[in-house]
């Protein structure tokens, strides 16, 4: 068994869920999470140069509990997935065996 976890911004969740569903992924959960790009310490131009701050994102993060072949297809498909609204921000999405579930 694995647990796939994939990170991803709002805009493509439809995608997402659409990619799920071809891999044959029953079941997801999801939380709402914040990410904050942080300014290098050299002192070079924040993230996101027309501001001050770093502003934070909005990101979702699910995860699956899947068997072995299930993940390695769901991975792959997220490898070759680029969300349409937002090509900038690739999915970020990593593999991790369970050794044991109750």
């Amino acid at each position: 068994m694995k647990l796939v976890i994939i990170l991803s911004i709002e805009e493509c969740h439809e995608e997402l869920r659409s990619i799920y569903r071809d891999a044959g992924v029953r079941i997801v959960s999801e939380m709402d999470i914040r990410g904050y790009p942080l300014s290098p310490k050299d002192g070079s131009a924040p993230f996101g140069w027309f501001s001050d701050t770093d502003p934070a994102v909005y990101s979702t993060a699910g995860f699956a509990f899947l068997e072995s072949g299930k993940a390695d297809e769901l991975m792959d498909a997220l490898a070759d997935y680029t969300c349409e609204a937002e090509p900038d921000h690739p999915v970020h999405a990593f593999m991790m065996p369970v050794d044991r579930a109750v």
